[in-house]
């Protein structure tokens, strides 16, 4: 008996080395990992996922049914085997995003063979809410955020019209009486749809709901995040139209999506508990037998499928193992070292508000005949802001329609404009790079689901005023690199900067239609004449922000 004791005590130790050697080894990477998690707001709840997790696999009586393995868990011990391979090739790429992947799929092995009064399914369910905190790979997620933000805006269209309240929508910007709404990247619902991924998986965790129960929670989140994403920006246009109160911006903004979002996470527990109701009404008689039903069709428990409430696979708990995940620390001093380089690399620049002032102002503009200047305003934002933590913006008017210059900055590097447009709700018709005697500048061609066209001009230039050529937007370079850029092979504080500092200017052209050859060749002419006088009034601001450099680390 005391041998046995001895035995499973032993196990017990192995089992918990198993899984805190390899995570411990991948640590410099998950730690870099959060910091990214960190920067996206659909995906700052993933403390708290970790959690309810830790609870959930440590929750006293949570035994349940589980489908058939067919005998015992030895088959975890290949799952867990193939997650050491795996943590081995995100060290040697220096990848964040695959440590974060091997850390759940090393839990998801370890519990399956330390947790064998778990049942499978709640297994599964542990997994499912740690997957929701990995973020899709290569960008994915800018996909769904585009996706939820048409949808959304195309929905609240049609609820105005059922309400009748007079609007235009144009993309992604439903314009109304008291102000034009740009249904931008926060109000896409892409939060609610994380957060409701999370709050499911732990109420079903909770209840110890069952497979089709489970099922349809999961695959309803979606529906019932844009339904309260809709109710949202509903209830800001009749806050700014029926009340004249504007509930878009600010701390009430923030309140009032803390409030939809309970409401909504309300409703779809509402619906768990129907879903609930319908399975003990309809699937399981009086529900007195349903746990016995359950095991004719799914198996006992995990522990009654091996030789005793503990088994465990011997393979997996003997010591000759532990050389795999202590090989894994072979790399701890370079994956170390990589978080300090996280730190000391460039990040994006930031300026101040004061240096900002230094750039051209209203006056700074000089319009040509037949144009006419009608507005000036600036614009600070978050320095991560896809249009740039400052603007300078001239409102212009002319004979063909209304146009925009822009003075946009900093930025790093090169990146495509049009896709700021992209995600407004503009369709990219063509860009084409024309060459001039000021320097080289983009040309797109826009047009929106109303049909309406507008044209696009663009250049970036650096801090010596001169034009910074296309080669490669800073994420094409990454994704070039993905599998050349390993650990050892990583760009390092002191090596050059590929991206330098840099400004953009642009000019759009609100035109209805498909413009001619003659339109187009004006609007070049206008847009190199715009751009070589705030070119030159910005040689002085430019030369101070040089001289005294920028806020650009981690």
């Amino acid at each position: 008996m005391i041998a046995k004791s001895q035995d499973a005590v032993g196990q017990k130790r192995w089992l918990w080395i198993a899984l805190i050697l390899p995570l411990l080894s991948l640590a410099p990477l998950l730690y870099m990992q959060c910091r990214l998690l960190m920067l996206k707001p659909h995906l700052q709840f993933f403390p708290l996922a970790i959690a309810a997790s830790i609870y959930f696999l440590n929750e006293p009586k949570a035994e349940g049914t589980s489908v058939r393995l067919g005998g015992t868990r030895d088959w975890a011990f290949f799952s867990w085997l193939a997650t050491i391979v795996v943590c081995l090739l995100a060290q040697y790429l220096g990848s964040p995003w695959l440590a974060h992947l091997c850390a759940i799929l090393l839990t998801a092995s370890w519990a399956i063979v330390a947790r064998p009064s778990l049942s499978l399914l709640r297994i599964v369910g542990v997994f499912g809410l740690l997957l929701v905190t990995l973020p899709p790979p290569f960008g994915w997620d800018k996909f769904l955020i585009g996706g939820l933000q048409a949808v959304s805006s195309f929905a609240c269209s049609r609820l105005m019209d059922l309400t009748q309240i007079l609007h235009v929508r144009r993309g992604n910007i439903i314009e109304i009486a008291s102000k034009p709404l740009f249904v931008e990247e926060a109000c896409s619902g892409v939060d609610s749809q994380y957060a409701l991924m999370a709050v499911a998986g732990v109420l079903l965790l909770l209840g110890r709901a069952g497979f089709w129960v489970s099922f349809l929670t999961i695959i309803t989140v979606p529906i019932w995040a844009i339904l309260g994403n809709l109710l949202r920006i509903y209830l800001i246009v009749v806050g700014l139209e029926w009340f004249d109160v504007d509930l878009s911006q600010g701390t009430v903004h923030t309140l009032l999506g803390l409030s939809v979002f309970i409401f909504t996470a309300w409703v779809h527990w509402s619906s768990v508990q129907l879903l609930n109701y319908c399975q003990l009404r309809w699937f399981s008689g009086d529900g007195s037998s349903s746990r016995a039903d359950n095991e004719a069709i799914s198996g006992p428990p995990l522990h009654q499928l091996g030789e005793g409430p503990r088994a465990a696979p011997t393979s997996l708990v003997h010591p000759a193992w532990m050389a795999l995940p202590l090989g894994l620390f072979l790399f701890f001093p370079e994956s170390l070292q990589a978080v300090i380089d996280y730190h000391a690399r460039p990040d994006l620049p930031s300026i101040s508000l004061e240096d900002s002032e230094r750039f051209p102002g209203a006056g700074a503009l000089k319009v040509t005949d037949g144009i006419q200047m009608i507005g000036f305003q600036t614009a600070f934002r978050d320095r991560d802001d896809m249009l740039g933590q400052h603007s300078r913006i001239w409102e212009l008017q002319s004979g063909s329609g209304r146009m925009t210059v822009c003075l946009d900055f900093p930025f790093r590097g090169w990146h495509p404009l049009w896709e700021c447009y992209i995600n407004s709700g503009w369709q990219r018709v063509r860009s084409d790079l024309i060459d001039a005697s000021t320097g080289a500048f983009f040309e797109t061609v826009l047009k929106n689901d109303l049909g309406d066209f507008a044209i696009l001009h663009f250049s970036l230039f650096d801090e010596e005023g001169q034009a910074y050529q296309y080669s490669g937007s800073t994420e094409f370079r990454k994704q070039a690199q993905r599998w050349t850029s390993t650990l050892f092979k990583r760009q390092r504080p002191g090596d050059r900067i590929d991206e330098p500092l840099t400004f953009q200017f642009q000019q759009i052209a609100y035109t209805g239609s498909v413009p001619d050859q003659e339109q187009l060749n004006q609007l070049r002419d206008v847009f190199q004449k715009n751009r070589v006088q705030i070119l030159s009034q910005s040689a002085v601001a430019l030369q101070k922000i040089k001289g005294q450099g920028i806020d650009a680390t981690r």
